[in-house]
């Protein structure tokens, strides 16, 4: 990867909302674990099988887990264009400046246009979408039609960036 770089972002999931459902249902499935598993009080007039509770408990906070390591790098330099979104890649994906067509700062809906944040493709597969959060995004063209958008909170920065020569 080239060394010098126009632009790079990291985004984290920061949400309060998204964290506060998160941490709640947590703190949820601990509650029912030492409640039932280690202290042998049942949970209720009709329990959930131990093994059933233990194997939710595990999911839920691998859930965490998932949600506290995503993160999306944004790199953008003179030839290209990277971008990985941990954990779902581990390398960056790369695209040549070259083969771009368009490339310009949007703002869009990502509940309407996508069904929310992530790793998505709009309706009929037209675009991909690559974000954390937010409403903007750098739309990315290609020669042969492909579509992306990349979430960014730094608008403004890669805005002034992308009419530099």
């Amino acid at each position: 990867m080239p060394k010098k770089e126009n632009f790079y972002e990291n985004q984290k999931v920061r949400q309060w909302w998204i964290w506060l459902i998160v941490v709640t249902i947590n703190m949820l499935f601990i509650f029912g674990f030492i409640q039932q598993i280690i202290l042998g009080q049942p949970l209720g007039d009709k329990p959930i099988d131990n093994t059933i509770l233990i194997l939710l408990t595990i999911l839920v906070f691998f859930f965490f887990l998932l949600l506290s390591t995503c993160s999306l790098k944004t790199r953008i330099t003179k030839k290209w264009i990277y971008i990985k979104y941990f954990p779902f890649h581990w390398v960056y994906k790369s695209y040549k400046r070259e083969k771009i067509t368009k490339i310009e700062i949007i703002k869009y809906d990502p509940i309407r246009e996508f069904g929310g944040w992530g790793i998505r493709t709009g309706f009929f597969r037209k675009r991909m979408v690559y974000n954390i959060s937010g409403k903007q995004g750098i739309l990315v063209e290609f020669e042969n039609g492909k579509k992306i958008i990349i979430g960014t909170r730094k608008a403004e920065e890669i805005s002034k960036i992308l009419k530099k020569p």
